[in-house]
């Protein structure tokens, strides 16, 4: 071969000679390396690009290690979206691969006066088999050490901040109980 350049009009004529101009859908399929990207948008800039089983799995693969790490965890995620995948069920999975391996973030956080937050976080849990949404809470204090003068976290409480804490927890259950009313009974991003 003499390069990807003759490949690429080399596949363009034979393309042409079997009617590729007048196709009404038009897919190219390849393992979405850089150099054949280069040469479909070369050469069939308005096909479909469709990414082979193999490397689509692959990637997937190692998506869920590096959001997992190397570990039943990162088999266990792997598989599901992988049988998705196959059977065309992807659902909510797209948007569940962007988060993959990003920081977990709270999905509320209520503050009070006096550096009181409750944070309310979301889990996805797995129990015979189906997933399903959990939220939990923590509560903490922050506050500005006079020592060095910047900003700590503690779980330490003095009995002002009590009815804070009841404060930041009421609106928090409220916040949970509102979101499990309005969920889906399947919250399987997958």
């Amino acid at each position: 071969m003499d390069s990807w350049e003759t490949l690429g009009d080399h596949l363009s004529t034979l393309a042409d000679r079997r009617g590729y101009t007048h196709a009404r859908d038009k897919v190219f399929v390849s393992d979405g390396a850089t150099h054949i990207r280069s040469l479909r948008e070369r050469c069939f800039p308005d096909a479909d690009f469709i990414l082979d089983w193999c490397h689509a799995t692959e990637h997937l693969h190692q998506d869920a290690l590096a959001g997992f790490g190397p570990g039943p965890a990162a088999e266990a995620w792997y598989e599901r979206p992988k049988d998705r995948l196959w059977t065309g069920r992807l659902g909510r999975f797209p948007a569940a691969l962007e988060t993959l391996g990003q920081p977990n973030k709270p999905v509320k956080t209520f503050r009070c006066k006096g550096g009181i937050t409750a944070a309310v976080w979301q889990n996805q849990v797995e129990r015979a088999g189906k997933t399903s949404t959990r939220f939990s809470v923590t509560v903490e204090k922050r506050y500005r050490d006079r020592n060095d003068d910047t900003w700590r976290t503690s779980s330490s409480l003095f009995a002002e901040d009590l009815p804070k804490v009841q404060l930041v927890l009421a609106k928090a259950y409220e916040f949970i109980c509102l979101q499990e009313t309005e969920e889906p009974e399947s919250s399987d991003p997958f």
